[in-house]
């Protein structure tokens, strides 16, 4: 039978150097995450400030928004005022227009005879009639 090999010992100290070395080594990866951690809370505090202030101004925004809902109901009604006028004032054009077309035609008429009027009167004194 055949004697298993046996691996070399090491001896305490170099046990003891090895334990060191990994304990230093986690301690360096502790301290490593740590710093991480800290840098993060600190982003995080960052970012929950900004969140804060993007927060107050979307209810500013909210409130622009309201007074422009409200200044855009006064202006659709003031638009429908002036409809309302603008097509008083075409009624009014109209009227105006059907009453300077009927005096046209009244003072054309007058012209006209008058012209005819003096036309004859002429024609009668020149003795052309």
């Amino acid at each position: 039978m055949a004697q298993p090999q046996r691996e070399p010992s090491m001896s305490n100290q170099q046990k003891l150097i090895l334990l060191e070395t990994g304990m230093t080594y986690i301690q360096n990866v502790l301290q490593d995450i740590r710093a991480s951690i800290q840098a993060l809370s600190a982003c995080i505090g960052r970012l929950e400030g900004r969140i804060d202030r993007l927060g107050e101004r979307v209810d500013h925004l909210g409130e622009r928004v309201g007074r422009l809902e409200e200044r855009a109901g006064h202006l659709e009604e003031r638009a429908g005022h002036l409809e309302k006028r603008v097509s008083r004032l075409e009624g009014r054009f109209d009227q105006l227009y059907a009453l300077v077309n009927s005096h046209f035609k009244w003072q054309t008429t007058f012209m006209v005879g008058g012209f005819a009027s003096l036309w004859a009167a002429m024609a009668h004194g020149f003795h052309w009639i």
